[in-house]
């Protein structure tokens, strides 16, 4: 019986060993893991598909199991969830992103002007506080600014090209208009 016992106490020593070092790197993964860097964005629309449909599975695979009642509160899956709805909002505002920067390359301002508008809208919306969304917001806003102060110049340019054209035209009429008799 004393070999059995102290065979067995070594199989308590050596499981609890494990137990502490499991426990271990458990909390290591947690100092050393941040959630902002983690996200990578796409880096082009074919791989910005493949992450939204991943996602999407995911969240199907997720709301089934909560159905068929596996043992996982419902609270770590809302967690979850909410974890893969941002996945989905930091994907579209990131390829929203890199359309919006596009278009201002090939000056269409306009399309340009309403994605940026539609990026402000979702991310109001969305009601989300995330120091990635939060600096994309910023991007947004910054880029919405420089829209409105280029169209104002625009019209300004405008209006001084108008003017232009006017005294033009009273100098052409002066000069080609009705002769006057002395």
């Amino acid at each position: 019986m004393a070999e059995v016992n102290n065979g067995s106490s070594s199989e308590i020593k050596n499981i609890n060993e494990r137990i502490a070092s499991e426990k271990k790197m458990m909390a290591e993964i947690k100092d050393s893991h941040r959630d902002d860097l983690a996200f990578r964005p796409p880096e082009n629309d074919a791989v910005a598909l493949g992450q939204l449909r991943t996602i999407r599975r995911l969240r199907t695979i997720l709301r089934n199991e909560m159905r068929q009642g596996v043992d996982v509160s419902t609270a770590d899956i809302q967690v979850e969830d909410r974890r893969l709805y941002l996945l989905v909002l930091k994907v579209n505002i990131s390829n929203l992103v890199q359309r919006i920067l596009e278009l201002k390359k090939l000056k269409q301002t306009g399309s340009c002007r309403l994605l940026v508008q539609k990026g402000l809208e979702v991310i109001q919306n969305s009601n989300i506080k995330d120091d990635w969304i939060n600096e994309k917001a910023d991007l947004l806003n910054q880029l919405q600014r420089g829209l409105d102060a280029e169209k104002n110049r625009h019209l300004l340019d405008m209006q001084a090209d108008a003017g232009r054209l006017a005294e033009d035209k009273k100098d052409m009429d002066e000069i080609f208009g009705d002769k006057k008799k002395w």
